[in-house]
């Protein structure tokens, strides 16, 4: 198997699961905090506005941002204590690459944006007691059925319910319930990986469909993500644009790092 071919449709699947289900998603702030056993605690902001996103947080006690702009379509990270910044294109940075909210809602076809891929619909399933559009994704000018994959999109929302790799690696998500977290309403869902012979590990969302994003994710003594001081309502445009003092910086110039 190709892994380039392995990476494009696993991130298919992380692309659209954490996509907001509308493109009216609230605009709000919050602060962010991550933990797992290795790497400890840390927190950032975030900034999500009808312009874009932006996020702020630290590595090697050096602050970054990085903003992605819907206006310009355009991602740019910034490195405030050297004033200087990078860009790239969304389509450059890979439309998961960007780790946050769309702008648009899901795609009922996941080959949208997609050019590596070929998508067949096979019709429609019940998954996990959700109603879903069965895919067949296929790399293009492949058509070896060993790389194919199999994937299932949620039939009223668009994001993914199941999908199975090449290698019979599944992935499937299970809605269990409503729970409030962190003052938010959220639902929260079940995300199940399992592999060919009897591995599997299990990790949580907590959906938010006013904010269309999670306000918490985890996998118990792996890893935590969440949302704190959420706080709704329109964010000042200039959030999302690079000040006009800072220069701009090539990759391999130095002056920024990559997350």
């Amino acid at each position: 198997m190709k892994p380039s071919f392995l990476r494009l449709c696993l991130a298919v699947f992380l692309l659209v699961t954490f996509q907001p289900v509308s493109a009216a998603s609230s605009e709000y702030s919050a602060t962010t905090k991550e933990s797992s056993p290795r790497e400890g605690e840390r927190t950032g902001r975030l900034f999500v506005g009808k312009d874009g996103v932006r996020t702020e947080y630290e590595v090697n006690d050096e602050k970054l941002v990085q903003i992605v702009n819907f206006r310009t379509q355009e991602v740019y990270l910034l490195n405030p204590g050297k004033r200087s910044f990078m860009r790239r294109s969304i389509g450059q940075a890979g439309s998961a690459g960007s780790g946050h909210p769309s702008q648009e809602a899901p795609s009922a076809d996941p080959c949208t944006g997609q050019q590596g891929l070929l998508c067949k619909s096979l019709g429609t399933e019940n998954v996990n007691g959700r109603k879903a559009v069965k895919w067949l994704l296929t790399p293009r000018g492949d058509d070896q059925e060993s790389r194919e994959v199999t994937l299932w999109l949620d039939y009223e929302r668009h994001t993914p319910l199941k999908q199975v790799m090449p290698d019979g690696v599944t992935m499937s998500l299970r809605l269990l319930g409503k729970e409030t977290v962190n003052r938010r309403q959220t639902e929260k869902w079940e995300m199940t990986v399992t592999g060919t012979g009897d591995s599997s590990n299990v990790s949580y969302q907590w959906y938010d469909a006013e904010l269309g994003a999670n306000v918490r994710e985890e996998q118990t003594g792996v890893y935590s993500r969440e949302l704190l001081d959420i706080k709704t309502g329109s964010q000042p445009g200039d959030l999302f644009n690079v000040p006009d003092d800072f220069t701009e910086v090539k990759p391999g110039q130095g002056g920024s790092q990559q997350r």
